[in-house]
């Protein structure tokens, strides 16, 4: 059986690799800011809802409405097994008792890794970009299967196949799979 997927995945340039991961599937995308009965309409219709983009503990960052996934929105997404990409998603999903894969503070962009205390010369946009890649990627091959499946193969292999990588490790160690 096909997973009914919606995919929540904010315009922003600095989060366009996510789009891999949707490429090609089958399943609803959002770009752009909804309203909260119209979004938990959507989530109530759907299997899965993967949701991309930057974030914080309080929830996924819209585009105009600063916020597009929110408290607001916890009582649509309970008893799904959802996916949620953005820094400090983790927070999100522990706070409210979701159950998911998740990322906590996640390195896409440079900035962020010198902000995370990752100080060596050799962080270039090519390391985060080709960790970035790699991250969405590995998602993309195992977006049909359960999330526990999801977590277990991201966490196979992104970390595996550039172990000496310090945004990969640091992104790698922040995976968390609620059940």
């Amino acid at each position: 059986m096909m997973i009914k997927n919606l995919f929540i995945h904010m315009a922003d340039e600095s989060t366009n690799f996510l789009a891999e991961i949707y490429r090609g599937v089958p399943g609803k995308v959002i770009r752009d800011d909804t309203s909260v009965e119209e979004m938990n309409q959507l989530i109530a219709e759907h299997d899965r809802v993967v949701m991309m983009g930057h974030g914080s503990p309080s929830g996924l960052f819209g585009v105009k409405t600063g916020s597009v996934i929110g408290v607001r929105n916890v009582e649509a997404l309970k008893n799904k097994d959802n996916i949620y990409i953005w820094c400090h998603a983790s927070a999100f999903v522990r706070n409210y008792n979701l159950k998911g894969f998740s990322t906590g503070m996640f390195i896409s962009e440079v900035g962020e890794a010198i902000y995370c205390g990752i100080k060596e010369s050799s962080i270039l946009q090519e390391k985060v970009t080709k960790s970035n890649d790699t991250f969405a990627s590995l998602v993309r091959e195992y977006i049909e299967q359960p999330t526990a499946e999801i977590y277990d193969h991201v966490g196979s292999y992104y970390n595996s196949r550039y172990h000496d990588h310090p945004v990969v490790a640091y992104n790698s160690s922040r995976l968390v799979l609620f059940t």
